[in-house]
C-alpha cells in the first residue's frame, strides 16, 4: 500500500498486522500511528490492528538494543512477508540494554518496534521508546544475565516500565512511542509535518 492509498484511506481506516495478542502492544501500535497520522499529518484516520501470529520464538528478556531489534525486524519481516492487505506489519521487543558511564554498567528498560511497510519498496525502520533505568538498589551485585529476574513483577499488565514508575507509564505508551518513532522514520523527507507549538 503506497502512502498516497494509506493518505487516502480516511475513514476507511488503515490495518495494521502485529505479532502479537497483547491488548498493551496491540493498542500501543495503533496508538502511535494515530499520533503520526493525526497530529503529525493532520490526517484523521481510523487505524485497526489486527494479531496474525503471536511469536513464541522467544520468551526470555534480551539483554541489549541489538538483539531486541533483530528479534523484533525478523518477526516484522516474516508477518510481512505473510499477510496482504496490510498498510503495515509491526513488532515490538522490550528488554534491557546497558550503557558504560564512568567506572560503572548502567542498565535501562527500553523497548523497540520494527516497522515494515507492506509497498513496492519493502520499507522498514525501528524506533525505540525512551529509557528507564533499573535501580541500582535492586541490581546490585548481579551479572548482567540475572538482571532481568530482578526486574519487579508486571503492574496490571502495564509491564517492567510500568512496574518501576509505579504506574504513571505503561507499556502502551512506550509501545505507541517507539511506533511513532518507526513511522516518522519511515517517511522523514516523504510527506511534510506539521509543527505543534
Amino acid at each position: 500500500m503506497t502512502l498516497a492509498e494509506i493518505l487516502s484511506a480516511g475513514r476507511a481506516g488503515l490495518d495494521v498486522a502485529v505479532d502479537s495478542s497483547d491488548s498493551e502492544k496491540l493498542l500501543g501500535v495503533r496508538d502511535g500511528l494515530v499520533r503520526f497520522f493525526e497530529e503529525g499529518l493532520d490526517r484523521p484516520l481510523r487505524v485497526r490492528v489486527e494479531s496474525l501470529s503471536d511469536a513464541g520464538d522467544g520468551t526470555a528478556i534480551l539483554l541489549s538494543d541489538e538483539e531486541m531489534i533483530a528479534r523484533a525486524a525478523t518477526r516484522a519481516r516474516r508477518l510481512r512477508d505473510a499477510c496482504g492487505g496490510h498498510a503495515f506489519a509491526a513488532s515490538s521487543e522490550t528488554g534491557i540494554h546497558s550503557v558504560r558511564h564512568g567506572e560503572q554498567d548502567l542498565h535501562f528498560v527500553r523497548s523497540w518496534v520494527v516497522v515494515c511497510a507492506l509497498d513496492a519498496n519493502r520499507s522498514e525502520a525501528a524506533g525505540g521508546s525512551g529509557s528507564l533505568q533499573l535501580p541500582q538498589r535492586l541490581i546490585q551485585g548481579l551479572e548482567v544475565g540475572d538482571l532481568p529476574f530482578a526486574v519487579p513483577g508486571r503492574r496490571r499488565r502495564g509491564g517492567m516500565t510500568s512496574s518501576l514508575t509505579g504506574g504513571l507509564e505503561t507499556r502502551r505508551r512506550a509501545l505507541a512511542l517507539a511506533t511513532l518513532n518507526a513511522v516518522a522514520t519511515l517517511y522523514f523527507g516523504v510527506v511534510e509535518m506539521r509543527h505543534r507549538r
